[in-house]
């Protein structure tokens, strides 16, 4: 693979020559080098410094659209000689929400290392509203999200099924409680996920079709991720909603207890979500890798 390409791809996505240099192990003098070796070779200025930033000129978004495309055909060609091989080597990029990126994924991901352990994986972390966002701007190759808000240029799959409970501390007075009526809902105090999150989506969808709107409950808080929910509940009398692979162990110790509300509940599938178009190589490979090992989880 062309090295300078790869660097010019990771300063040009992250607006950052200090970036570059350590997706790419090597120093920032380095990679001005680089790029200045490209410059000169194309004729044109790439880069424009923005204050202690970098951008794209012109020409540089011009060359990013394309180096883009040749940098996948160089992996996808790395993976078919690696195929061949019956050994891959590479980058897995993916995004996650926070639901399947915690409690989920990362089983997954540790025996998929064991079987491709040259296989580099990064994660990040998001709500489903950023990892689409992420996606479309080419910077994961996969995401797994809770939900989906269906825009065009995104395909999706199912690809797990999940349940979203109401659940109370062992101090909640409703803890001695086995059901709670969708009237009494009203009456109580909430912890929920953030805006953006599919959690929320999904909770709020759930209950316009029961007649209750979010803003007629009365939520304490709105927190951005699941560990910061458990943390509130702790220390609250608050309702909170999260999905039931998140509860596990709290369940088992006793901590936390599922209320159930009557003629209530919210049914939900996570989605794999990745381009329109050519979806292959290592990301296809952990997606298929994950198909298979899910019954385990």
């Amino acid at each position: 693979m062309d090295f300078r390409l790869k660097i010019f791809c990771s300063a040009a996505q992250h607006n950052s020559f200090t970036k570059a240099a350590q997706l790419n192990f090597i120093t920032q003098p380095a990679v001005t080098k680089n790029i200045k070796e490209l410059e000169s070779e194309l004729g044109v200025s790439l880069f424009e410094r923005k204050n202690a930033r970098v951008g794209l000129t012109e020409a540089g978004k011009v060359y990013y659209e394309y180096a883009q495309q040749l940098l996948k055909v160089y992996e996808e060609a790395q993976f078919k000689v690696d195929e061949l091989r019956g050994s891959f080597n590479g980058r897995l990029n993916i995004g996650a929400s926070t639901t399947i990126g915690q409690y989920i994924l990362p089983k997954v991901l540790a025996v998929f290392k064991q079987e491709h352990p040259y296989i580099t994986i990064q994660m990040l972390n998001a709500n489903t509203e950023e990892v689409e966002k992420e996606l479309q701007e080419n910077t994961i190759d996969l995401g797994f999200i809770e939900g989906h808000s269906g825009k065009s240029s995104l395909k999706y799959e199912p690809v797990m099924d999940d349940e979203i409970v109401a659940v109370v501390h062992q101090n909640h007075p409703l803890f001695a409680q086995e059901e709670i009526n969708i009237s009494e809902l009203k009456e109580q105090n909430f912890v929920l996920r953030e805006n953006g999150s599919g959690s929320l989506d999904i909770i709020a969808d759930i209950f316009n079709k029961n007649h209750i709107r979010l803003k007629d409950l009365k939520v304490e808080a709105q927190l951005g991720s699941t560990e910061s929910i458990k943390t509130f509940l702790e220390y609250s009398n608050c309702i909170g909603f999260l999905s039931i692979h998140a509860l596990r162990n709290e369940l088992l110790s006793g901590k936390f207890k599922v209320l159930d509300i009557e003629k209530f509940s919210i049914k939900r599938q996570f989605n794999a979500v990745y381009s329109h178009g050519n979806f292959d190589g290592i990301p296809k490979l952990f997606l298929d890798f994950f198909h298979n090992h899910k019954q385990k989880l």
